[in-house]
């Protein structure tokens, strides 16, 4: 049986070998269940680097079973010519397999398979409508809600949906297909002695420097660490003056370096770059307590990364952050009052311990071997449909509107990449 996964993350190949993004590699591995794997990838720009590094070498992927998408996001007059391009190489490519694999809801992907009569299946990882609500350009609120309603349908027509989350992204884009809620973040095989370092670590700064940190797009407005930033205005003007803030993501950030310098904590406030996986364990591992303050997420990557080096963790209440985050952590988006009081409350030692150690137990479901358990019936049981059927739903082409939802589809999904 043939899959063919479709994402635009980049996927680059040297020395004879794939590479990836470390948030990637897991979900495209699990798939393999299907028999021969294929990528229909993003191809990297030299000019426009990724926002996570490539780091992850996918051994099980020949190179030849990668084809490249034609890029759509670097102007808009490309974008559209590309977004045709892109239609034509699906066509070709589409009647070799069995099953389409979208990573995020396309409707250009579901249009282009069920027109072929294959099975689609969705996998989704975050909220368009959130993440355009939020976006810096004024263009990507107003088509919020189109990209909203666009991968409901999408959605909503797929065979076969893979939800990050357990209930969030559920409730939000709902199925007539078969589903799955489960995380797609595998942190490894986890070390037992993690969860007394950390609280050993903690009692020896007991009174001195508290590291807080925040893994997440500096560049990206709806991760809202200025929020965090202003707390820690608030924590100074109190007589907390001992809290260092740091903050891992490639960018400029230079919204954020405005804010801590305007608002004088620029000496609180610490950019550490983009690291890669090892790197982002040991400073997790160096420090005391991890934030979250988003605006819109998915399930976060970074917490459960967090929670796994037995880090207390704070969040806003938004997306699937409650699924991971007990309730006395969590904060309203944009709650500076109320993420100062979380921070101040993990001064209590009882509070810190219970928290650590229920994080690092609760991470123990994000283990390679139980994201398996959880995921392998599911797609295994799915693999039986794989053959092209004559009974899938097909896109009606004679809708009068379609043309103009279209091109507004495409442009929305440029505007994401701005």
């Amino acid at each position: 049986m043939k899959a063919l996964f479709v994402t635009h993350d980049y996927i680059e190949i040297k020395n004879n070998s794939c590479w990836c993004k470390n948030a990637i590699k897991v979900t495209i591995e699990n798939f393999l269940v299907f028999g021969e794997l294929y990528l229909l990838a993003g191809r990297p720009n030299p000019n426009k680097p990724a926002a996570q590094p490539i780091t992850e070498e996918l051994p099980f992927l020949p190179p030849n079973h990668v084809e490249y998408l034609y890029p759509t996001n670097l102007s808009v007059v490309s974008h559209f010519k590309n977004e045709k391009r892109n239609k034509k190489l699906m066509k070709k490519l589409f009647p070799r397999m069995d099953l389409i694999i979208s990573y995020g809801p396309s409707g250009q992907v579901l249009e282009v398979a069920h027109n072929l009569g294959k099975p689609v299946l969705t996998v989704v990882i975050g909220c368009p409508w959130d993440s355009l609500r939020h976006h810096r350009l004024l263009l990507a609120n107003i088509l919020a809600p189109l990209s909203y309603f666009s991968a409901r349908s999408a959605i909503k027509k797929s065979e076969f949906v893979h939800y990050v989350t357990t209930d969030f992204l559920q409730n939000r884009y709902p199925t007539d297909g078969k589903s799955i809620g489960c995380s797609d973040v595998d942190i490894g095989e986890m070390d037992t002695s993690i969860l007394n370092k950390r609280l050993k670590l903690h009692q020896k700064r007991k009174g001195k420097i508290i590291k807080i940190i925040t893994t997440g797009s500096i560049d990206a407005n709806y991760k809202g660490q200025e929020y965090v930033i202003k707390a820690l205005v608030l924590l100074k003007k109190a007589g907390y003056t001992h809290f260092q803030y740091y903050l891992i993501s490639g960018g400029k950030g230079e919204k954020l370096h405005q804010i801590a310098k305007s608002l004088q904590v620029e000496d609180q406030v610490h950019f550490l770059g983009r690291l890669n996986r090892s790197q982002v364990f040991e400073t997790l591992d160096n420090a005391d307590i991890y934030v979250q303050p988003s605006l819109t997420e998915g399930l976060p990557r970074s917490v459960i990364e967090a929670m796994s080096r037995a880090l207390p963790c704070i969040g806003s209440n938004v997306g699937g952050i409650p699924e991971l985050i007990e309730e006395e952590f969590l904060v309203p988006p944009k709650d500076v009052k109320g993420l100062a009081k979380k921070i101040l409350s993990f001064q209590d030692e009882k509070t810190y311990q219970e928290a650590s150690t229920k994080n690092y137990c609760k991470a123990q479901n994000f283990t390679k071997q139980k994201l398996k358990e959880k995921t392998g019936l599911f797609i295994s049981g799915g693999s039986q449909y794989g053959k092209a059927g004559e009974n899938f739903i097909r896109i009606n082409l004679a809708c009068p509107t379609k043309i103009l939802t279209d091109a507004l589809n495409r442009l929305s999904s440029f505007i994401k990449t701005l």
